[in-house]
């Protein structure tokens, strides 16, 4: 038989991984910045349906678009609609003009 203190702390361990794994998809890989990020550019792409994919830092509250040389390669990022992007508050990142479409 089980004891109530084994029981306790059983369920309090499943809660925490549990909190644990639900943070982990919001803050690292997918979710990021929102739950509108995504860790390939080609999901992002489904869900933008034709609007620009930006890589979203989001430790620098910046993005990157497609021809930077930081797209897609910066540390701790994901991809996003840009209009997400910005609604999230992030900017553009400083001296990386957009690239020509």
């Amino acid at each position: 038989m089980v004891s109530t203190a084994s029981l306790r702390r059983y369920l309090h361990s499943a809660l925490f991984s549990a909190a644990v794994l639900f943070c982990g998809h919001v803050y690292a890989g997918q979710g990021v910045t929102s739950r509108n990020d995504f860790r390939t550019e080609a999901e992002a792409a489904r869900h933008c349906r034709g609007r620009p994919v930006v890589w979203v830092v989001p430790r620098d509250r910046s993005y990157f678009v497609k021809g930077d040389r930081e797209y897609g390669t910066a540390a701790g990022g994901a991809y996003m609609c840009e209009d997400d992007a910005k609604g999230d508050q992030n900017r553009r990142a400083s001296g990386t003009p957009r690239p020509p479409q």
